[in-house]
């Protein structure tokens, strides 16, 4: 059994576990969420906000709806999680760090390694427990911290803004995405 494999597995058979937790620390709203969704007869996958805009006010995201995105093998069963809840509050802070076209700009794998690595033990210094994931395999990586409580959406992406602003002495042609995005309207995340 090959490395991604044996992840996958792992993922499967920790579902459960895994979807309990997400829920619980991740989890800003259970009204929408996205899901990404393949049309019949097409190879290409995107993004959705379900449920449906009939459905809303009568399905919401379960553990059993994370159950199954932890147990799939396919794109269109997967969910994303909206970055605030609909009164602006936020459990979490993502750092989206992605390799852009290698032609057009300076960024390297190896520069955004080190650039997510910078960021990463910073938050440590802080007294954060961060994650850092490889996003793609490509040099693309997503640092994540997770709050012990929701605190205000405007204040996640202020400190996630301040943490990234040294993004050109960190060696990368661009500020990586913020998750949440700073909040422009009343009901952010519809």
């Amino acid at each position: 059994m090959d490395y991604l494999e044996r992840i996958g597995r792992e993922w499967r058979d920790e579902a459960s576990e895994l979807a309990a937790w997400v829920m619980t620390h991740m989890v800003n709203r259970t009204d929408v969420w996205g899901r990404y969704h393949r049309r019949k007869g097409h190879d290409e996958t995107f993004a959705i906000t379900a449920p449906f805009r009939d459905e809303r006010g009568k399905t919401f995201l379960d553990l059993d709806s994370l159950r199954k995105h932890f147990r799939t093998r396919r794109p269109s069963g997967q969910l994303g999680l909206h970055s605030a809840s609909s009164d602006l509050t936020s459990r979490w802070l993502a750092i989206d760090i992605d390799l852009h076209d290698l032609e057009e700009g300076t960024a390297t794998r190896e520069g955004n390694l080190f650039a997510a690595r910078g960021w990463y033990q910073r938050l440590v210094e802080l007294e954060l427990d961060p994650l850092l994931i490889d996003s793609n395999g490509a040099g693309g990586f997503h640092l994540l911290v997770v709050f012990a409580e929701p605190m205000s959406t405007a204040s996640v992406h202020e400190f996630g803004a301040r943490l990234v602003a040294d993004f050109d002495r960190r060696g990368l042609d661009q500020c990586p995405e913020i998750i949440p995005g700073k909040p422009a309207w009343d009901r952010y995340g519809d």
